[in-house]
């Protein structure tokens, strides 16, 4: 009886391990399938901003929710930008999310780096990807490196798998999304999949990573 019981307890015990890293896994599965689709709703409204008249360097990804620990905006309006080219927080832009529940707790920051879950809106040089000139990408910084191997598993080709996130060395140009800087200057990011989005981290932060998409290549 001692036997049978310690049995059925062993096998109970592997079940619920069995079964919290399923749930575990349906849990990451669900924020990135949440983060890939907003990053498909914002791509969605940059387009279509763009077809009705607005150059992308007019294009506004101003929000009081993707600031610096300093208070000061992530994404500086363009000057001159008009009212109907602001991609948040107008009356026909799009709600801006953050995703800083997801963020990394290893992820520490002060002064004029980004809040955990900000969108950040830059040019960087993407390999392989249309001409030399920079490519207007948007990323979330400081993510929790699970919720990073969940995106790159969500849009990965089939065969494809992930089970860390890949590091990669590249560089934004300009302090501010209308501000291209000169093609050729910046190190290049490479995409892990063939996908727009991305999932990345660099060597000088092993802890936490980035989560990007494409928005417009040139």
């Amino acid at each position: 009886m001692v036997i049978m019981f310690a049995a059925l307890s062993f096998a109970l015990t592997q079940g619920f391990r069995s079964g919290s890293a399923t749930v575990d896994k349906e849990n990451e599965k669900l924020r990135a399938q949440e983060i890939v689709e907003y990053f498909n709703q914002v791509k969605l409204q940059f387009n279509s901003l763009v077809i009705n008249n607005c150059a992308p360097t007019q294009i506004s990804f101003n929000s009081s929710l993707y600031v610096r620990y300093n208070g000061t905006a992530i994404n500086a309006a363009p000057p001159a930008s008009p009212a109907n080219c602001a991609m948040f927080d107008n009356s026909g832009g799009i709600g801006a999310l953050s995703f800083k529940k997801y963020g990394s707790s290893q992820y520490g920051g002060s002064g004029t780096n980004p809040l955990p879950g900000s969108l950040n809106v830059r040019y960087a040089d993407v390999e392989n990807l249309g001409t030399e000139e920079h490519d207007l990408v948007m990323a979330l910084t400081g993510m929790d490196l699970k919720v990073c191997v969940a995106v790159l598993n969500y849009v990965a080709s089939p065969g494809q798998t992930f089970t860390d996130v890949p590091f990669e060395t590249w560089s934004y140009g300009g302090n501010n999304s209308y501000t291209p800087g000169t093609a050729g200057t910046l190190n290049e990011l490479t995409l892990p999949t063939s996908s727009m989005v991305w999932a990345l981290r660099q060597a000088s932060s092993p802890n936490y990573c980035q989560i990007g998409m494409v928005l417009k290549a040139y």
